[in-house]
């Protein structure tokens, strides 16, 4: 049985690692590639990291469900869990939410989005973890990829 500890313990290390600057598809930010493959589907994406799924099923959305169920079975085995210790794991992605104000020092940019995390124990414990943040679509033509470590830094 996986304890409170390492439900919240592997739930805040996957929601970190999600909305990180890090997380990218072929080095372009996931979030923004999710939230351009969302816009048809009313600006709504849904994982189930337990069986690597998506809602909708768009090649980004399949692709990053896929790596962050791996995240996820890699974070149980740290902790000394199996991927059965968990009954559910999903984790909500809503776009193109209304405006907020922000502060003058907030220089995000794009609309605001939440990223909602919910993992749940057999037994009905349920640990969920949200994420705010500011988010804009995609763009091909104007967007710049992320630098390698192989490449640009030599």
């Amino acid at each position: 049985m996986i304890t409170n500890h390492k439900l919240h313990h592997s739930a805040a290390g996957l929601l970190g690692s999600f909305n990180s600057r890090n997380n990218d598809i072929d080095r372009y930010w996931a979030l923004g590639v999710l939230h351009t493959e969302a816009l048809p589907h009313g600006n709504h994406v849904e994982l189930d990291l337990l069986h690597g799924r998506a809602h909708p099923e768009a090649p980004a959305c399949c692709s990053v469900a896929r790596n962050y169920a791996a995240f996820l079975r890699r974070a149980l085995a740290a902790h000394g869990c199996e991927p059965g210790a968990l009954a559910a794991a999903t984790l909500s992605l809503a776009f193109g939410l209304p405006p907020a104000p922000k502060p003058r020092w907030d220089t995000r940019f794009g609309d605001p989005y939440t990223c909602t995390l919910t993992l749940q124990a057999p037994d009905g414990r349920r640990v969920t973890l949200e994420h705010t943040g500011r988010c804009a679509p995609h763009e091909q033509a104007s967007a710049t990829r992320r630098a390698d470590a192989v490449g640009a830094l030599r």
